[in-house]
Parts: structure tokens; C-alpha cells; sequence
């Protein structure tokens, strides 16, 4: 981690994306086909407009303080209690968010490539791998990130034109034949994968052009909702909205599903490497966030003493969380958005509310 990082609007458009569809891909369909069955994908574009809300908060407050992350500029608006209050709720919420990501990739990896290796083996290789691109830095992530997409969105052509004649378009109809509520209920997890854009309130003081952080988001979380939304409508294609709704990894086994003679097998791999190097990627981010504003608490001017520490706790945490992957995807499809979205949504949005209350009383005053 250097003292002074700088990204490109282009590459905080990248990193969104990633770290949004990262996980989602594999996850958000089997939890959207389980409360809206063939009309999930509805739920993923409504899920999509918290994040967008997200952004107009976040940024909004970026610009109103320069320089200065959401952990700084809290305790301007609130106070510094009240602002180390928050930080505080940031720095449980990072460490949480980040080590229940490294669970999802490490009993991925298990389940379908390495399943004769601990899960706690594969955790300590991903340990060394993040921690080692925690210490070079953001721009190192994100021009990794960069590479990543080309050769994921190679492997997502590649899979969508093996799976067209397996498609059925008639099993995305009736559309909406049990009503809004559930879509609407079927939105709120996927808002909370959404609404992780939140992270730009940590990572807008390092972007080259920050006044243009808004659209770039925007136009990050409006290409991952629409990527998410086709994933969704790909499964349900393939296998209908029963079968999706209990699959564990629905978007996987579409990919297994492709069998082009007896030649072309094992074509999940394709989908697999880049899947979890857009993971690898995704926890590099939030790792980095969570020693960022672990040292912003703490006043820690050297941040890189504290990537060997954080990501021991990060990494254990990990194992500890879920018992198994069943608890895992149950926690997922009903406690994710629920316990997401009020931090992740509402502490910005009370901070914002509170900093147009003071602008309004010094106008007041003048």
C-alpha cells in the first residue's frame, strides 16, 4: 500500500462492476428464482436501483468534502464520537463483508475443483495471494482487474453460444403471474450486493477525476444489473424456475450442462478461472478498504503494518462464520440484504440528511 494512489475513472468503472457481479454470478439466481421464480430477473434490475441510490449518496458527500473519505468527513458531520461511532460500525461491517466472500470463493473452490483439500487449506493459499496484492496496492488491483474482464467476458461469450439451443424462452412467462411482492422481496438480497458500491465512499479520494465518480458508477451498477438480470433469465432458460430455485450453484451448472460431442466436456472451467480471479479480485478490494479504514481509526500513518494482521483476522473469520454451505446460502438468501442494507444504505443516508440540515442552518445563520 502506497501513501498516494491514483485510479481512472475508466478503472473505478471496472472495479464496480467486478466487485459486484463477482459473487452474484454464481449466487444471485438460485436467491431470486426462490422468491420471484421465472420474474428473478426483475428482482435483479430492482435490486440494482438501491445501488444506485447508493451512489448519488456517496458521491454526493465525496464532493461536498474532497479528499476525504467516509471515515473522515462522519466525524466533521457528526462529531467525533458520534464519526468514530461509525467508523467503528465500517470496520466490523469490512471484516464481516470480506471474510464472508472468502468463505463463499474458498467452499466454491472445494465443492467443484479441489474437493480432496481443506477448506482451510485453500483459505491460507488465498490469504497469501490477497495479502501479497493488498501491499502493492489499489492501482495494482485494478490494472489486474482490467485483464481480468477481458478474458471474463470472452468466457461468458463463449459459454452463451454452447448454451443458445438449450434455451427456452417460454420459461420466463407468465410474466409477473404471482404479482409485485414477490419480485419485491426477491430484490432485497441482491440490493445488499448492489449497495456494496458503497465502498466509493472509501476509494473516491483516490480516483484522478472524482467529480466524474458519479456517472462512472452509475454506469457500473446499470451494466452489472443488466449482466446479473441476462445470468438470471440464462438460468431460468435452461432449467426453469423450479429446478433454479433449488440448484446450489445454478449459473455452474448451466455451464456443466454444455456438452458439444464427446470432445468438448468440462466446460465449467471456462467459467470457473475467470470466476475466481474476479473473486480474488473482489476480496483484494475489500481487504484493502478494511485495513484503510482500520488505520484511519486508529491514526496509523504506516497502513502496511497492518495487511499481515487484518487479513489473519479476516481469513480465521472465515472459517468460523458458517458451519456449512448450507448455512452459508441460507444466510445469503434471507439475512444478507436485511442486515446489509442499513449500513450500507442508511448510515450514508443519514449522514447525508444531516449535512443538508447544517448547510441549511449556516445559510440560516449568514
Amino acid at each position: 500500500m502506497r501513501d498516494r494512489e491514483v485510479i481512472s475513472g475508466r478503472q473505478l468503472v471496472l472495479l464496480v462492476f467486478t466487485f459486484i457481479i463477482a459473487t452474484g454470478t454464481l449466487f444471485v439466481p438460485a436467491i431470486v428464482a426462490q422468491k420471484a421464480m421465472q420474474d428473478g430477473w426483475l428482482s435483479v434490475l430492482i435490486g440494482g436501483s438501491a445501488g444506485v441510490v447508493v451512489v448519488f449518496i456517496v458521491t454526493t458527500l465525496g464532493t461536498r468534502f474532497p479528499g476525504k473519505s467516509l471515515m473522515e468527513y462522519s466525524e466533521t458531520i457528526l462529531g467525533k464520537w458520534a464519526g468514530k461511532v461509525v467508523g467503528l460500525i465500517f470496520i466490523f461491517f469490512y471484516l464481516h463483508l470480506t471474510s464472508i466472500v472468502v468463505r463463499e470463493i474458498s467452499s466454491t473452490i472445494q465443492g467443484t475443483l479441489l474437493q480432496n483439500m481443506q477448506l482451510e487449506i485453500i483459505t491460507l493459499i488465498m490469504f497469501f495471494a490477497c495479502a501479497y496484492s493488498v501491499k502493492l496496492g489499489l492501482e495494482t488491483i485494478t490494472r489486474a482487474n482490467v485483464l481480468n474482464l477481458v478474458v471474463t467476458f470472452i468466457a461468458i461469450f463463449i459459454v452463451l453460444l454452447l448454451l443458445i439451443k438449450d434455451m427456452n424462452p417460454e420459461m420466463l412467462t407468465p410474466f409477473l403471474s404471482n404479482g409485485m411482492m414477490p419480485v419485491l422481496k426477491g430484490a432485497v438480497s441482491p440490493a445488499g450486493w448492489f449497495c456494496e458500491v458503497v465502498s466509493i465512499a472509501f476509494i473516491m479520494p483516490f480516483v484522478n477525476k472524482p467529480e466524474e465518480t458519479k456517472r462512472n458508477a452509475i454506469v457500473a451498477i446499470i451494466w452489472a444489473a443488466v449482466t446479473l438480470a441476462f445470468m438470471s433469465m440464462l438460468v431460468t432458460m435452461v432449467f426453469g424456475p423450479q429446478l433454479s430455485s433449488v440448484l446450489s450453484f445454478p449459473t455452474l451448472e448451466a455451464v456443466r450442462y454444455i456438452n458439444v460431442g464427446q470432445y468438448v466436456q468440462r466446460v465449467e472451467i471456462i467459467f470457473l478461472i475467470p470466476w475466481i480471479v474476479s473473486n480474488y479480485i473482489k476480496i483484494s478490494v475489500f481487504y484493502y478498504i478494511s485495513v484503510l479504514i482500520i488505520s484511519k481509526w486508529f491514526n496509523i500513518e504506516n497502513t502496511r503494518v497492518l495487511v499481515i494482521p487484518v487479513g489473519l483476522v479476516i481469513f480465521s473469520l472465515s472459517l468460523a462464520l458458517f458451519k456449512s454451505n448450507v448455512d452459508l446460502g441460507l444466510f445469503l438468501t434471507n439475512v444478507w440484504g436485511i442486515y446489509s442494507l442499513p449500513i450500507e444504505l442508511g448510515i450514508p443516508a443519514i449522514l447525508l440528511a444531516v449535512e443538508l440540515k447544517r448547510k441549511k442552518g449556516r445559510k440560516a445563520k449568514e
